[in-house]
């Protein structure tokens, strides 16, 4: 039954670093834009006096999101390396 420890480990990793990113990371206001940043990276503007809005990603989306991830809870002393 062990045989797919690690495989199960690396899929619960993965859902907790995608349900992390989809947290906010901050709101910024600026001359009647608002943006709000995802810890994924991902940016949503709206421009409140005219109501556009736009949505900006980062490069390498997938593979950034984990490596944040990990260097988290590196940084947290939750899992020893890298």
């Amino acid at each position: 039954m062990t045989e797919y420890t690690d495989k199960v480990r690396l899929a619960k990793f993965k859902l907790d670093a995608e349900k992390w990113g989809r947290d906010i990371n901050y709101y910024h206001f600026n001359d009647g834009v608002r943006e709000i940043r995802y810890n994924n990276g991902v940016a949503k503007f709206k421009n409140i006096n005219t109501g556009l809005k736009w949505t900006t990603y980062p490069k390498n989306y997938e593979e950034s999101i984990y490596d944040k991830f990990k260097k988290l809870l590196v940084d947290a002393g939750l899992i020893d390396s890298y």
